[in-house]
């Protein structure tokens, strides 16, 4: 079946194991790295997420979009070469911008496009005064955070939209002002919680009354690194003991 397949789509097949394809299809390419690597034209150190030892050179991105390369390296089309031949010798002669990044200001990172004023986004969108950025769609100010969308001031969540004000949150939607969530939604004012829905003042998967819930979140201060272990320690054996986990998580 894979053969005529192949055949259908005139292809060659591949010569790797089945099992070692699907590990290459899920493997998560992290790409979170930067390097210097020399400036194309000049030679000096340029900041770049393209790796020292990957074909081709860098400029700046500035450099990059200031030119059509279409026309500074016109090719051909040939039908009786490979067409990964042809896009390797483009590749080798086309510098690649820096950042890889557009439309963006004051950013550092690699892969982002429409970003200011951000420190370590790397394959990001739309994100503002944020740092250490992977994979995220309009945030702003969050700090450590891992596919995120539309989300604000939020800290070391992943996995989740719509966030505001929270902290170490997964998996969760439409959440405000909770710290230490997995696969909550709609929630408010919740702590060290899992598979809530639409609730408010939850802690440790207990409902409380809102000054008990104030009176007890009072006396924790996660801003201190200890505190905030502490915490992280006590959320994963939530989630070990007293959590159900999406079918599709």
């Amino acid at each position: 079946e894979y053969i005529g397949r192949c055949r259908k789509w005139n292809v060659p097949p591949s010569r790797l194991h089945p099992f070692m394809r699907m590990k290459l299809l899920a493997s998560w390419g992290a790409g979170v790295d930067l390097w210097w690597k020399p400036h194309a034209l000049t030679g000096k150190p340029v900041l770049t997420c393209s790796h020292p030892d990957a074909p081709g050179s860098v400029i700046t991105d500035a450099e990059y979009w200031e030119k059509d390369w279409g026309e500074e390296h016109p090719m051909d089309v040939d039908l009786d070469r490979s067409f990964f031949e042809q896009l390797q010798a483009l590749n080798q002669i086309v510098p690649r911008a820096a950042f890889d990044s557009d439309t963006s200001e004051n950013c550092v990172g690699g892969g982002y496009s429409r970003s200011v004023n951000t420190l370590m986004l790397f394959g990001t969108y739309e994100a503002k005064d944020s740092y250490y950025v992977f994979r995220n769609k309009n945030v702003d100010r969050v700090f450590d955070a891992v596919c995120l969308e539309h989300c604000q001031d939020s800290f070391s969540c992943a996995m989740s939209v719509r966030l505001n004000k929270c902290i170490q949150c997964f998996g969760s939607l439409d959440c405000m002002s909770c710290q230490f969530l997995f696969d909550a939604r709609n929630c408010e004012d919740c702590f060290c919680s899992t598979n809530l829905r639409r609730r408010k003042y939850v802690f440790m998967n207990e409902q409380l009354s809102k000054e008990e819930y104030k009176k007890r979140m009072a006396e924790i201060d996660l801003s201190c690194s200890s505190t905030f272990d502490t915490w992280r320690e006590k959320f994963l054996e939530v989630l070990r003991a007293d959590t159900i986990f999406p079918e599709h998580s």
